[in-house]
């Protein structure tokens, strides 16, 4: 087996967009939350969580190999 570890070139933009590809769906889903929970801020908490942990598990899966 070789252990090939990526360029830097390539884990910069990886980390970059692992960056956008987190916060645009927390972003989103505290907009969202706000909009569609009256004021609970339970609700809107628990909407946050679960997206931030969906997709942050999504995004290690994808760019993990290419972040290093």
């Amino acid at each position: 087996m070789t252990d090939q570890t990526p360029s830097r070139g390539r884990q910069a933009t990886a980390e970059a967009a692992d960056t956008f590809f987190l916060m645009a769906p927390v972003v989103g889903s505290g907009f969202k939350g706000e909009a569609l929970a009256g004021g609970n801020v339970a609700i809107v908490s628990l909407g946050n969580t679960v997206a931030t942990a969906a997709i942050l598990m999504v995004i290690i899966s994808v760019f993990g190999p290419a972040s290093g």
